[in-house]
């Protein structure tokens, strides 16, 4: 686990102001202070460095950041970016004559950087904004139709004031239903492409992204599933063709607890198969799979191998079906318990009962922003080094502010989580995450 352990900064807001940080030694650091002293600087400083962003730096009116980093807390080490000044030739025209004149420009020099082991890590910057709903730009009926009967024309062309009150209402339906899917295919095909990068910056984060990319991981479990389930009856129809050559791999290979396997991945292995292409080999396995415990003590060495093929193949893609199953288990234990999310390859919505259901959109503002961290976290979170989170307290409750941080620690353990914060809930009985961060 590579972690950063210090950060000196020359030029914090102001070119004259200097600021060191000594980050806790637990994996997660907590940055407080009063208000104004800079708490959403050093985050973004920090993300600045890490993602290589020279805007940010220059932004912040950073002259120099000096970091001490160490990787399983073993041999400290520093890595300095800092400003420097050259001369910059450009080509001017004085009447006929061209003369070469020199600018005196800055810029970072990254070299320790890019030689050090922090130039391969990955991080993710969580802004303010994080699971907001997506705001839409409506078309009343009332302004078509006012257009319509301003200009005689168009009225004569349509008709009478009812089929001019029918149009104009369907033309502002289409026109609403056309913007809301071009938004939403924009930002949700930008985001998408985006979060696979090794540093994200979620400043704006809409809670129909959080619903796309839930869906696209559902389909890549689903996929991956019946992929690894055709791969198996492929490899066991190859020892039923070719039984000699593979005759060492048949039953010296199948475990003599091959029954309780079966038993406990079961349910698994039925929704694996019906995931895949209908045919009659798959409706026959899942016929027997269904039936398991009554036919159980029947014997058939091809068909143990199939199953436990199946379930060597599914364990080794368990890991993104795993989080997604991970991620509705937490979530839904921590709202309302009249409440679950369904997740499936179309939508995801949440199930409130006997056929009631809403949207993820209609959550309330802490259920968004607790929704938009353990999607990410979760998903995408635990392969980052550097998880970093400002205000993580927005909208939670003080419950959900004291379970934050160790859940997110929990399903990201390789990672440094460094958040800044006004909420003493969040450190609540985690007082050695605490960093303090002096005002000017």
């Amino acid at each position: 686990m590579i972690r950063i352990n210090r950060v000196e900064i020359t030029g914090f807001k102001d070119p004259i102001r200097d600021i060191k940080v000594n980050f806790s030694t637990y994996p997660i650091s907590i940055i407080y202070g009063e208000n104004g002293c800079g708490k959403t600087t050093l985050l973004r400083i920090l993300y600045g460095v890490l993602s290589q962003d020279e805007s940010i730096l220059a932004a912040e009116k950073v002259k120099s950041v000096l970091l001490y980093y160490s990787e399983d807390f073993t041999n400290n080490k520093t890595v300095l970016v800092s400003l420097e000044s050259y001369k910059e030739t450009a080509v001017i025209f004085d009447g006929k004559n061209k003369k070469n004149i020199y600018l005196d420009k800055d810029r970072y020099n990254w070299d320790e950087f890019n030689a050090s082991d922090l130039k391969n890590t990955s991080s993710i910057l969580f802004g303010v904004n994080r699971g907001v709903t997506t705001r839409e730009i409506k078309v009343d009926k009332e302004l078509i139709m006012d257009f319509l009967l301003r200009r005689s024309h168009y009225g004569e062309i349509i008709g009478t004031r009812s089929r001019i009150d029918h149009f104009s209402a369907q033309l502002a339906s289409y026109i609403n239903d056309i913007n809301k899917w071009r938004r939403f295919e924009f930002f949700s095909g930008r985001k998408l492409r985006s979060i696979k990068e090794n540093h994200l910056l979620l400043d704006n984060l809409n809670i129909d992204i959080i619903k796309n990319l839930l869906i696209e991981r559902y389909q890549l479990a689903k996929k991956l599933t019946s992929e690894r389930v055709q791969k198996a009856l492929f490899d066991t129809l190859s020892l039923a063709i070719n039984p000699i050559s593979e005759k060492c791999n048949t039953n010296d290979s199948i475990p003599n607890n091959l029954s309780a396997l079966i038993t406990d991945n079961k349910d698994r292995l039925i929704e694996a198969l019906k995931a895949s292409a209908e045919n009659t080999l798959r409706n026959q396995i899942i016929n027997i799979l269904t039936r398991y415990d009554e036919c159980k003590s029947e014997r058939n060495e091809l068909l143990f191998s199939l199953l436990h093929k199946m379930i060597l193949e599914l364990d080794s893609e368990q890991n993104i079906l795993n989080s997604i199953n991970i991620l509705k288990e937490v979530f839904n234990d921590q709202i309302s318990p009249w409440k679950q999310m369904v997740i499936t390859e179309d939508e995801v919505y949440i199930d409130l009962g006997e056929n009631n259901r809403h949207s993820l959109n209609e959550l309330s503002s802490g259920e968004r922003h607790l929704l938009s961290f353990l999607t990410v976290f979760i998903i995408e979170g635990n392969n980052r080094n550097f998880l970093i989170i400002d205000e993580p307290e927005i909208s939670l409750n003080i419950k959900w502010q004291r379970k934050l941080l160790p859940l997110l620690s929990k399903f990201a353990p390789q990672s440094q989580i460094i958040v800044a914060s006004h909420s003493p809930s969040i450190a609540k009985n985690n007082t050695n995450y605490l960093v303090e961060l002096r005002g000017l």
